[in-house]
């Protein structure tokens, strides 16, 4: 994104309680400082969102523009405007770093509340319905709705920090088949299915969903 986009005149922005303050020191930030603060949170977006912008929360479809661009302009404006105080202990590029991460889990949250209401599946059979789950032809009773929500988290956390297996479910939350998530992962189908079994074995080997089915 270029400079100009960031530096333009914001004119009908709704001013935040925190615009004083945030004022205040901003008026010693001079553009050499803002630049290198400015590419401080476009690198932290391209690592933060690695793998995940051809789909879902971090998509451009879902974003509405870039990541990079809608994330950084986002932090920006919330400190102009005085929405986000710019705390004394941190300094510009950690402050906004911050303020993009609670956005960027913000989206998440958002994206999953609308998925959990999307999806299809009435007790998760993780092996043999597992390309079924983002098909919409559902009719949840609201006990079957709170175990549903409770899998997907319980997947989720089982999952965490593994890009591939992270990448692999986001395809599968969006009702993508077997090929479509093959390349969009650059492997083809028959590594893909490897990346299944080790999906398949992280999360029946999570406690966290052990114990709930076994509860079930």
């Amino acid at each position: 994104m270029g400079k100009k986009k960031y530096f333009r005149l914001i004119i009908s922005m709704k001013l935040g309680q925190h615009y004083k303050s945030n004022s205040k020191k901003l008026k010693s930030v001079t553009i050499e400082q803002w630049a290198v603060v400015l590419k401080k949170c476009q690198e932290h977006v391209k690592l933060r969102t690695k793998q995940r912008t051809l789909f879902g929360a971090h998509s451009e479809k879902n974003l509405g523009e870039a990541p990079i661009h809608y994330y950084t302009s986002y932090a920006y404006e919330a400190i102009i405007s005085g929405h986000w105080k710019w705390q004394d202990r941190f300094d510009l590029a950690i402050q906004m770093i911050r303020i993009i991460n609670s956005r960027m889990s913000a989206e998440v949250e958002k994206v999953r509340t609308a998925k959990t209401e999307e999806l299809k599946i009435t007790y998760m059979d993780i092996e043999s319905d597992l390309y079924m789950i983002g098909v919409n032809n559902h009719n949840f009773s609201d006990e079957e709705s709170q175990k549903f929500i409770y899998q997907v988290e319980q997947v989720e956390n089982a999952i965490n920090g593994t890009p591939d297996l992270e990448f692999f479910w986001e395809g599968i939350k969006e009702g993508k088949k077997r090929a479509e998530i093959a390349e969009l992962m650059d492997i083809k189908p028959k590594q893909l299915d490897k990346v299944k079994e080790r999906f398949i074995r992280t999360v029946r080997n999570y406690n966290g969903f052990k114990n709930q089915n076994n509860e079930g």
